[in-house]
Order: C-alpha cells, then sequence, then structure tokens
C-alpha cells in the first residue's frame, strides 16, 4: 500500500497536480486496501452478519470514534493554531520534526502489532498477570530505546535532507520524540481500559487529554508559538497516561515494576538531553551510541530484559524490586 501510495504521489506530482495529486494518492491508495482486505476477508473467513453480535460490538467499538477525534486534537490541532501564530517558515520546522517523532511509533510498531492483541489471551492464562509485566518492561526499554534511536538519528538526516532553511527543525526532535514515546508507552498500559463490555474509560480520558490540549494550544502557541504547542501537548499526554495507569489498574491489577520503569524512562531522557550538546555529527552519533549500549545494559541491570549469560556470571543481575 505504501509503494502504491508513494509511486502514485510521485506520478500526479510529476504532471502537476501538486497538493490535490498527493491526496489523491493517498485516497487510491487507501480505497485499494481496503479492497484488498474485503477480498481476503471473504476468501478465507466469509461474512455473515448477526444482529446480536452486531449490538455487541457496536458497544464495544462505537465509542472509538470519539477517541479517534481525540486523538486527532492531540496529534494535528495544534498546526492548525501554530499556522497562523507562527508563520509557515518556523510552521514547517515543527511539522519536519513531529514527522521525525512519528519515527519512534514505527520501530514499535511490530511488538504493538504482536502484543496488543495477543496480551487479552495472556491475562486469562496461568500467571498471565507476571507475564504481562515483563513483557510491559521489555516494551518499555523498547520504546526508551527507539527514543534515543531516532533523536540520534534525526538531526543528521534532516541536515542530509533538507535544504538548511529546514535545519530549524532538529531543535524540536527531542520533544517530539518525547511526545511519541509517551503514546506508545501509554497503549501499553491500556490494557484495563480495554477488558471490558464497552470501551468507555478511552473516550472519557482521552476526551479530558483532548480538551486540556486544545486549552494549551489556545493560551500558550500566541505567547510560546511552537514551544508552547509542545508544553501543552506534553501536558495533556502525562495527564492522559496517569489516567489510563489508574483507571487500568483499578479494572485489572497488574505487577509493573513501577518504579524500574520510570528509573529506565528518567534514563532514557537524560540520554537524549545529553545528546544535544555535541556539535557534529560524529561526536552526535558517538554520544547517542554509548547512551544505547548503556541503556540496555541499564535495562538487564533492572531486570527488565534478559541479561546476557556472559554478563551474569560478572554478578551484574539486579534483583531489585518495586
Amino acid at each position: 500500500w505504501v509503494v502504491i501510495q508513494a509511486a502514485l504521489g510521485v506520478m500526479l506530482l510529476s504532471l502537476g497536480f501538486g497538493i490535490t495529486g498527493v491526496l489523491a494518492a493517498g485516497l487510491t491508495g487507501a480505497v485499494l486496501l481496503a479492497g484488498a482486505l474485503i477480498v481476503w476477508q471473504f476468501r478465507h473467513t466469509g461474512v455473515r452478519l448477526e444482529a446480536g453480535k452486531c449490538r455487541e460490538f457496536a458497544a464495544y467499538g462505537a465509542p472509538l470514534i470519539f477517541v479517534g477525534i481525540a486523538g486527532f486534537v492531540l496529534g494535528s490541532f495544534d498546526r492548525w493554531i501554530l499556522a497562523d501564530a507562527v508563520g509557515t517558515a518556523r510552521m514547517a520546522e515543527y511539522t519536519l520534526a513531529a514527522k521525525f517523532g512519528l519515527i519512534t511509533a514505527v520501530l514499535i510498531q511490530p511488538f504493538e502489532l504482536w502484543w496488543l492483541p495477543k496480551r487479552f489471551a495472556v491475562l486469562g492464562e496461568s500467571g498471565g498477570a507476571e507475564r504481562i509485566a515483563r513483557t510491559i518492561g521489555i516494551g518499555v526499554t523498547m520504546v526508551v530505546i527507539a527514543a534515543v534511536c531516532v533523536a540520534m538519528a534525526s538531526p543528521i538526516l534532516i541536515r542530509l535532507l533538507t535544504p538548511e532553511s529546514y535545519h530549524g527543525a532538529i531543535r524540536y526532535v527531542p520533544w517530539m520524540v518525547v511526545i511519541a514515546a509517551l503514546h506508545c508507552t501509554t497503549t501499553m498500559f491500556n490494557i484495563g481500559c480495554y477488558s471490558g463490555r464497552t470501551t468507555t474509560w478511552p473516550v472519557v480520558i482521552d476526551g479530558m487529554a483532548a480538551a486540556v490540549a486544545a486549552t494549551g494550544y489556545f493560551l500558550l502557541i500566541p505567547r510560546y508559538g511552537a514551544y508552547g504547542a509542545i508544553a501543552a501537548t506534553v501536558l495533556a499526554l502525562g495527564l492522559r497516561f496517569l489516567a489510563t495507569y489508574w483507571v487500568s489498574q483499578s479494572v485489572v491489577r497488574l505487577p509493573y515494576p513501577v518504579f524500574r520503569l520510570f528509573l529506565m524512562a528518567l534514563a532514557g531522557f537524560g540520554v537524549i538531553t545529553g545528546m544535544q550538546m555535541p556539535s557534529t555529527s560524529g561526536s552526535l552519533i558517538a554520544t547517542g551510541t554509548t547512551g544505547i549500549v548503556g541503556l540496555a545494559l541499564f535495562a538487564a541491570a533492572l531486570g527488565l530484559t534478559p541479561l546476557p549469560a556472559s554478563l551474569t556470571r560478572w554478578g551484574l543481575a539486579s534483583q531489585a524490586s518495586d
């Protein structure tokens, strides 16, 4: 689908269709993907409608429409206000940084596609709660390391791939990476919110977060520009994470290693902050690579990821508990 969309986009742009061509390419790719999935569904499972099941699915799925609307506010609404407040040049820098920040979520997506559907079945197994907690430890470690990788690579790629007028995007990349990491981490802890027969809690939580973000955008962007948008988004997503964690734990109590996870996240943020000091690509790569290796060892020492046998023999395994 991505290849088809990109090829269509290039072709239509070369024919002079501009933005209309890009949008048409996206629509065409989405329609082709939907058609292919429908054909696959018919061939492998067939389709049968049952009134009782439709009502059950509607009760569970319909509220997620509003979750999607809240997601738009949290992910894109700031651009509408920024366009008038900071001008097109600064807006382009901010948008480019946001695109690079999203690479963090792309790197985590294979893990999410594997784990998020599987966790509900694991919860019903013997020892499932403990297994979920261990897997989340690995997942959070992956998010932290992915965020550091993106924060390291993005400035180099921006300098190589874009004109100098876009290089100002580099200043926003670390924050966009943090925002993407917050999104991914919240998703990992939301099992309780989705364990019932309805999805009311995600609507309430995401709706409140969207309201906080929108209020922050209107108050902060006119005065602080792009950094006001970042501050409002981080605040909203931070509150969303805390609310999601609290609600999920009240529904399904899981033994997460909270303190160790907090230390891991704090260490990752420290590495990302430290990478803002190097002024050359070589020093940035050296700092980032050292940080990634250090974070991997730190996660193993905390017991969040399996420790290599060679290190275990040296007594580096941690028995830390929360």
